[in-house]
C-alpha cells in the first residue's frame, strides 16, 4: 500500500550513493489517525518504517522487503496536527547486488521521533 500522496507529500528528496533526505508534509486529517487515536493522533511506529521503505524503493527504484531489524527505536510521539512537516534521513552503510543495509531516522524541527538500523532485500 502506498502511503505517498495519501498520507503524506514528498516537500523535497535527495539521494546519493550513500545518502537520503527528504522532507515530507503529512495529511493530518487521514484515515489512519482517526484510529490511532481520535482524541490525540498519533503516526503509528509502523507507518514510520513503511514510510522510509516507501523512500528507499524510490530512490533504489526497486522493491524492497524488510530482512531483518537490528534496532528499532520510536522516541517521540508524532501527533501531525502540532507537527505536520518531517525530515527522514537514511544513510546506506552497505549495498551489495540483493541487500541494503541502512540506518534511518525521522525527525522534526522539534524532536527526534524515530530511528531504525536494518537490512532489507532487494526483491
Amino acid at each position: 500500500m502506498m502511503l505517498e500522496n495519501k498520507l503524506y507529500k514528498i516537500e523535497s528528496f535527495s539521494f546519493s550513493d550513500d545518502k537520503l533526505l527528504a522532507q515530507l508534509k503529512l495529511n493530518p486529517d487521514h484515515p489512519i489517525f482517526k484510529g490511532h487515536f481520535p482524541d490525540v493522533p498519533v503516526l503509528p511506529g509502523v507507518t514510520m518504517m513503511h514510510m522510509v521503505k516507501e523512500l528507499l524503493e524510490k530512490a533504489f527504484e526497486k522493491k524492497l522487503q524488510l530482512a531483518n531489524a537490528r534496532s528499532l527505536k520510536f522516541l517521540n510521539m508524532l501527533n501531525p496536527q502540532q507537527i505536520d512537516v518531517i525530515n527522514v534521513e537514511v544513510n546506506i552503510l552497505d549495498n551489495q547486488q540483493n541487500t541494503i543495509k541502512m540506518k534511518a531516522s525521522i525527525n522534526s524541527s522539534q524532536s527526534s521521533h524515530y530511528k531504525m538500523i536494518a537490512q532489507y532485500s532487494i526483491l
